[in-house]
């Protein structure tokens, strides 16, 4: 449908023009429009919907086709204008993220994917001790915290931009990847590993598990800093 006025198309249900602000004509009105319209001899241009002769095959406005004319080709839908009111059922559809269509892993399948890797850590630090004889007696706490550190990350970040999975995302079948679905690259992966300091405080990830639990995409502050999810991985 469109307005008798102006030509704008006007949305189903609407009362009045978005685009002139005239009311709609329907039933009897509509019919004693056309009527009245085409008792002066005139008729609606099929494009720009001006007043043009009732036996014009060409508008003078527009130079669009008319009904009857060799170059007709159908009715031409005019665009609907930028200001166009909305109906006022009409509501905005929510964009979808990309990232709210993947199989995002639990919070909980997250913590045991992060307990597994605790575990591996300790035995990995544990081996790397005995093999250097860096135990307690031999160097200070500080030496040994500094290295555990540096083991974490250097596990997480290599593991994650290699695979997208530690031993522990392996073993519970989740796998991080991009908001795309797409596999994520060394950026990435040091980006949200390095925000683990933030996420881990004040003490068992509490700030990210809460961040997480906040998140449509169960993204924690490391994720939503990388771009990045954490999906159930269809592999495993």
């Amino acid at each position: 449908m469109f307005c008798t006025q102006c030509g704008a198309a006007l949305l189903p249900g609407a009362t009045f023009c978005g685009n002139c602000g005239a009311k709609r004509a329907v039933g009897d009105e509509l019919r004693q429009e056309v009527e009245g319209r085409e008792s002066r001899g005139l008729k609606l241009c099929v494009k720009c919907r001006s007043e043009i002769p009732l036996d014009a095959t060409i508008c003078r406005r527009c130079d669009a086709p008319q009904p009857g004319s060799v170059a007709y080709a159908g009715p031409i839908v005019p665009p609907v204008t930028p200001t166009t009111a909305v109906a006022p059922d009409a509501r905005p559809e929510k964009p979808t993220s990309l990232a709210s269509t993947l199989p995002l892993a639990s919070i909980m399948r997250r913590i045991a994917a992060y307990v597994i890797d605790i575990v591996v850590l300790v035995l990995i630090s544990f081996v790397l001790s005995s093999i250097t004889n860096a135990d307690l007696e031999g160097s200070s706490q500080e030496r040994q915290l500094l290295v555990y550190i540096v083991i974490t990350f250097t596990y997480f970040i290599v593991a994650e931009a290699l695979t997208g999975q530690t031993i522990g995302k392996r073993l519970t079948g989740i796998r991080v990847v991009g908001l795309d679905g797409t596999p994520i690259g060394w950026r990435q992966s040091t980006s949200r590993n390095l925000m683990r300091i933030v996420d881990s405080l004040p003490a068992l990830y509490i700030v990210g598990i809460i961040v997480m639990a906040r998140s449509d995409s169960l993204q924690r502050i490391g994720d939503r800093l990388a771009k990045t999810v954490v999906v159930t991985d269809k592999t495993s």
